[in-house]
């Protein structure tokens, strides 16, 4: 009698979260605003089907380091609450509604929170554009409305 396989769990078990080499100039990754590079760090995760979500709630799990252990990889959400309310993929765009707080330190996080968020989504071959909404509001007009 052959032996039984145990079946294994849909999904992908890893995706990348993006955090920043603060005035690295690109040369760790895609080069951001102020000199910064957004670093892709692989993360492990429970089998999904639901990569997206895994990685967003992998990223939000880091609310309140500001550094990512000890690589000196700059975290530009960690004084950030942010919760997924709804995550949706309609003709390769990905438009991710949040709810919560967004805390930014200063004009330097508007291109890395920016950033952080979006490459999450882009990394994944069936998206090309991203829409991030905090509180029902989009974020490109959270960043760009500040003082």
């Amino acid at each position: 009698m052959p032996p039984t396989q145990t079946p294994q769990p849909a999904g992908a078990d890893r995706v990348k979260i993006f955090l920043i080499a603060i005035g690295d100039n690109g040369v760790s990754g895609k080069e951001i605003g102020c000199g910064d590079s957004l670093v892709p760090v692989d993360m492990a995760i429970s089998p999904t089907l639901a990569v997206l979500h895994a990685g967003l709630d992998e990223l939000f799990k880091l609310e309140g380091q500001k550094y990512y252990g000890q690589s000196g990889l700059y975290n530009a959400l960690y004084q950030s609450h942010l919760t997924i309310t709804s995550l949706n993929i309609v003709n390769r765009e990905a438009i991710i509604s949040l709810a919560g707080t967004l805390s930014i330190a200063g004009d330097c996080d508007d291109p890395r929170i920016k950033n952080q968020l979006e490459a999450i989504a882009l990394q994944f071959n069936s998206i090309d554009k991203v829409s991030v909404y905090i509180n029902g509001v989009l974020l490109d007009q959270l960043l760009s409305g500040r003082g």
